[in-house]
């Protein structure tokens, strides 16, 4: 009876251990697989955080590229099943940035950055002297992105910083609908969200003028903001008028209606002197406006 007592404590203790390390047991088969298939990517838990490294075998200046994600954003890790390369291929394609890399090379400001796959790109496009600026009010995006900003600006001392705070019409405190499982979070109210909080929401024309770049060409302005696009170009009618290229998701996002917001950024850029010039569909609704005049 006593031996019997025994195995079953010894069996649920092993079960609770499981669960408990799962995450690491997934790093494990997750490595073993890829390894199978000679491939360079693998995945390690370190504290919070799982770690996602990419290494470039033929590059000796770059030899890893890293993304970390909290372990509160597990289901993103499957973005990067096929590798860091192809995911910030695959956002490059979706926003049309391939289609203009080869004219960025000073400021880029990236509204809604996530977990900056966007920096990526220009990283492994080898545009490592501008100057990245993200704006990512979401907590658990933010913490995962500061720490792989942190480790490219030290591999590679690049100048890239990610700031935790939205985008709007107004520099204000504003009620923050969290939804981080779907990355649909927005101060718009959405039709799901798992909290709610407070964030700062600031103007993009005061976020560049503290920065001093009020007199500074901007190469590119990428705007995602799950439906609230519309207040942040209210709020950027200075700044706008030194970025060259808009790229932005405008698909039906737009609070509990899910309503789509071109119509509204196209008028506005417009009357900034923006001209659409190409159009990217699908997976997301996503535009790319010139400014004529920089």
């Amino acid at each position: 009876m006593i031996h019997k007592i025994f195995w079953l404590c010894t069996w649920r203790l092993s079960l609770t251990s499981f669960f408990d390390n799962w995450e690491w047991f997934f790093c494990f088969v997750f490595n073993i697989y890829k390894h199978s298939k000679n491939s360079n990517i693998r995945y390690d838990r370190k504290k919070e955080c799982y770690v996602i490294t990419e290494s470039l075998d033929n590059d000796e200046l770059l030899p890893e590229l890293q993304v970390f994600l909290h372990k509160n954003l597990r289901t993103r890790a499957s973005n990067y099943f096929n590798g860091i390369t192809y995911r910030a291929h695959e956002i490059a394609s979706i926003y049309g940035l391939d289609k203009v890399i080869h004219e960025i090379d000073n400021i880029v400001l990236d509204c809604g950055c996530n977990l900056v796959d966007l920096l990526q790109y220009f990283i492994i496009s080898n545009k490592l002297s501008l100057i990245y600026i993200g704006f990512e009010p979401g907590f658990l995006e933010y913490n995962s992105s500061l720490f792989t900003v942190t480790y490219y600006r030290n591999s590679l001392q690049i100048n890239a910083t990610v700031i935790n705070s939205a985008l709007g019409s107004k520099d204000q405190e504003s009620r923050f609908y969290y939804s981080p499982a779907k990355a649909d979070s927005s101060i718009i109210k959405p039709l799901v969200y798992s909290s709610v909080y407070t964030v700062s929401e600031t103007r993009l024309d005061s976020a560049v003028s503290s920065m001093y770049l009020s007199d500074v060409k901007i190469d590119l302005l990428k705007l995602e903001a799950e439906g609230f696009e519309p207040e942040i170009i209210q709020g950027a009618s200075a700044s706008l008028r030194q970025v060259k290229y808009v790229l932005a998701d405008l698909g039906p996002e737009r609070g509990i209606r899910q309503e789509c917001t071109f119509n509204e950024v196209h008028l506005a850029l417009s009357s900034l002197g923006f001209s659409l010039i190409s159009f990217n569909y699908p997976p997301r609704i996503c535009f790319t406006f010139k400014n004529k005049h920089v």
